[in-house]
């Protein structure tokens, strides 16, 4: 049995997991724990002490440098205000290492796109002052260093002279040739002394790293990247040579850099493992060689979903993992080279504050690494730190590499807190500003314009906040959907509360006329799109964006049961979805694991473009196709009755009866108040944003919400 049937096998307990009533209680921002003892006690990692036990690790950090590959502002600022927040340990995005070897990690014209600590002395004092700010706030700093993405980087090519390129440029590096991961291109093979030189380039980083300051070094073991690849025997398939061994090449990378640093410089490893298939001996010859730490995540590449995060999984969901490779390690006596036992650092959905305690508590991980959860809200740690733990933003999203940026879908100021600083500027002459329609793009932008200074007006026409949210299933495993739509309304009332120029007016319909009459400044219509048309219009078919709870006060009404009663479709079992909106996984998912009813879904894309939507998705459809739910692409529409559906897909043409049939196919902007407010002058001054502006993601309205509320 390989590596991927051990952990297909190790997973298979994340499928259904929503249904554990005590896994969503792990789920919960709750403070029975506090002062959290454990999570603010010290911990030390060869001879640094660090002061509590949370660690902040993210994706690299693309496109946060200049050309040379210095750090710019953007990048120290996003780091210094996670030290600002409270953090313990912090570790940049990785650094590769690989020069000119790897023609992956920059542009089409050979500009790097990572920021770099070799091969040019002028990117040293962008590192120094990155270090510097966040020892300021008593935080640690660990540069992470990579050998780059080998197998699954991908190569940026110039449209224009696309032929050219393939016939001359270089080709992507991977330990034993083969295809590209993620293009259909075959990669080169490294020599032997390429690869020695990769390690005496990590050398001369860390080297440097110590120079400028870096309190440590965290080495990239996993994320599916070149390192990763030589370690896995399925991959590097070396017969002859030094590197023919899995281990060699890592080992020997730790082994440079120790002799270079000396002892007493710490150094991590992070990497994704195989529950099943646990490389004890890999790890016990790593600490041997010189780890002092372990950053744990289950997975690898071919299921990133896992090692990356997806927020649909459960709470710590790799705990069980860190506890196995403790129970080793206190079995085999192993300690670090300060003489101390070996910490093992978790990282998985441990952004729940009593869950997190309750694991050191337990013993189960020394350390918690939170990645989503410190990019939706820098300041977790401070809030559970003084108990204002029901001030925690939720994160609601892992962010993937895919998107080649720092991103984060709940948090508008990320990757430009340079830009958008946390103290904000008073105007010196307060408007008084009308936003119409209280979902994301609204909330946001009423927020942000209210802390300037403002006199806010915020229009809902239904009886509560959160727009299309309020209109849609939130299944269980959403629940961090869930707890960011509460934290949300806790935010409003209490600015209703506490300030007497923040103004919510609910169940009431902004129109033309009562707008004119009250003389606005500013008026914003953030008022949501309008469901896509379909062309079948005399069947009846139930829209997954208009599932209307919004007259509804108790969320707990809002139930997958409940859904089905209402819908009427408990005895029926032939469901079809059609369209492509995230929402359609959902219901999906929930319907097949929850009720298991017959699904079927009609996507009109591609499966790569559904896939690259977010982790999220690629976990459910894991579990959808494992059970053998009927999923078609490309889909075109025939012919649509009240029994049956004909369409042509990408494997052919087919004719499906149904019993009760979903309309997924999202919103269209929905222009019309604005474009009357602007065309008779309603306001000095009329914007529009969100879905009624152009339908987006829910980032893509929050951002927009915060940006146009932040400027006015």
């Amino acid at each position: 049995m390989n590596s991927n049937q051990n952990l297909a096998q190790y997973i298979e307990q994340y499928a259904d997991w929503f249904l554990d009533t005590q896994l969503l209680q792990n789920n919960q921002y709750s403070n029975n724990l506090y002062p959290y003892d454990n999570l603010f006690s010290p911990i030390k990692l060869n001879q640094i002490n660090v002061k509590n036990r949370i660690m902040f690790n993210c994706l690299p950090n693309f496109n946060m440098a200049e050309q040379s590959g210095r750090p710019t502002e953007a990048l120290s600022a996003f780091y210094a205000e996670r030290a600002k927040g409270g953090v313990g340990l912090l570790a940049t995005g990785a650094v590769p290492v690989t020069g000119k070897l790897d023609p992956t990690v920059t542009d089409s014209y050979g500009r790097s796109i990572f920021p770099q600590i070799i091969d040019a002395q002028s990117v040293l004092s962008g590192w120094a002052e990155l270090t510097e700010t966040c020892h300021v706030f008593s935080a640690k700093i660990f540069l992470t260093l990579s050998a780059g993405p080998g197998l699954t980087g991908t190569l940026r090519i110039d449209p224009g002279k696309a032929k050219q390129h393939f016939l001359f440029a270089k080709r992507p590096i991977s330990p034993s040739g083969g295809k590209s991961y993620t293009q259909n291109l075959n990669t080169r093979r490294l020599s032997e002394r390429e690869l020695r030189q990769i390690i005496a380039n990590f050398a001369q980083a860390a080297e440097l790293a110590k120079e400028v300051d870096f309190d440590g070094i965290l080495i990239e073991g996993g994320r599916g990247g070149l390192i990763a690849q030589m370690s896995d025997p399925e991959v590097n398939r070396r017969k002859f040579g030094f590197f023919s061994n899995y281990q060699t090449f890592a080992l020997e990378i730790i082994r440079r850099i120790r002799r270079i640093t000396g002892s007493d410089y710490p150094i991590i490893y992070s990497l994704d493992l195989d529950s099943g298939n646990l490389p004890f001996d890999f790890l016990k010859n790593l600490i041997q060689a010189g780890v002092d730490g372990f950053v744990i995540r289950p997975g690898n590449y071919a299921y990133k979903w896992l090692s990356q995060g997806a927020r649909t999984l459960p709470p710590g969901y790799s705990l069980n993992l860190a506890d196995q490779i403790k129970h080793f390690f206190q079995t085999e006596n192993l300690l670090g080279s300060n003489g101390e036992p070996v910490p093992i650092i978790a990282s998985g959905k441990l952004d729940f504050p009593d869950l997190a305690e309750e694991a050191l508590i337990s013993g189960q991980t020394d350390m918690i690494c939170l990645e989503n959860a410190l990019l939706a809200d820098p300041e977790w740690v401070n809030k559970v730190y003084c108990n204002s733990v029901d001030l925690i933003k939720p994160a609601v999203r892992a962010e993937s590499d895919y998107q080649q940026k720092i991103s984060c879908s709940v948090n508008p100021r990320i990757g430009q807190e340079y830009k958008y600083k946390d103290t904000v500027i008073q105007v010196g002459s307060p408007r008084k500003i009308a936003v119409v329609g209280a979902g994301l793009a609204g909330i946001e932008c009423a927020i942000a314009a209210h802390s300037r200074g403002h006199e806010m007006w915020l229009f809902e026409q239904t009886g509560k906040i959160g727009g299309k949210l309020n209109k849609t299933l939130i299944p269980s495993f959403r629940i961090d959907i869930a707890n960011y739509l509460s934290w949300q309304q806790k935010r409003i009332a209490n600015l209703v509360g506490n300030s007497s120029n923040f103004n919510l007016v609910l169940d009431t319909i902004a129109t033309m006329s009562m707008l004119d009459e009250r003389n606005f400044d500013v008026i914003v219509v953030a008022s949501g799109g309008k469901s896509k048309p379909f062309e079948q219009t005399d069947i009846e078919m139930i829209d997954v964006l208009d599932l209307d709870f919004s007259n509804k006060t108790d969320k707990t009404d809002k139930t997958e049961g409940t859904l089905l009663e209402r819908l009427n479709i408990v005895e029926k079992n032939k469901i079809v979805i059609y369209g492509e909106h995230p929402m359609a996984l959902d219901i999906a998912y929930n319907l097949v694991y929850a009720y298991d009813k017959q699904v079927s879904l009609l996507f009109e894309g591609e499966e790569q473009i559904t896939l690259l939507q977010n982790l999220e998705s690629q976990h459910l459809l894991y579990f959808l196709k494992r059970k053998k739910v009927d999923i078609y692409y490309n889909v075109i529409l025939n012919q649509l009755d009240k029994e049956q559906i004909s369409f042509q897909s990408t494997a052919g043409k087919y004719v499906l009866p149904y019993d009760f049939l979903f309309k997924a196919t999202g919103l269209e902007a929905d222009p019309e108040l604005y474009n009357l407010l602007y065309k008779y002058k309603i306001s000095p001054y009329v914007y529009h944003i969100g879905d009624c502006a152009k339908p987006g993601s829910n980032a893509d309205n929050i951002k927009a919400g915060y940006r146009l509320g932040i400027s006015l």
